[in-house]
């Protein structure tokens, strides 16, 4: 993330995530500091959640581009 936020020259946050099996993790890079969410579990409810945090991120992104 740090790379691509180099490489890219701009300063936007950079947005990722993560999956261990089931478990869920999102991650923001704001300039140096980043932030690390809990874990969704996939197998449960949280698919919700999941499916909400995507279509947010969606709506970030575009609006960047």
């Amino acid at each position: 993330m740090f790379v691509a936020q180099t490489l890219n020259e701009n300063m936007f946050p950079i947005l990722g995530a993560y999956i261990l099996g089931r478990h869920w993790f999102f991650v923001v890079l704001d300039d140096k500091k980043y932030t690390l969410s809990g874990s969704y579990d996939a197998a449960s409810d949280d698919i919700f959640q999941i499916f909400a945090i995507l279509q947010k991120s969606k709506e970030i992104i575009q609006r960047f581009i």
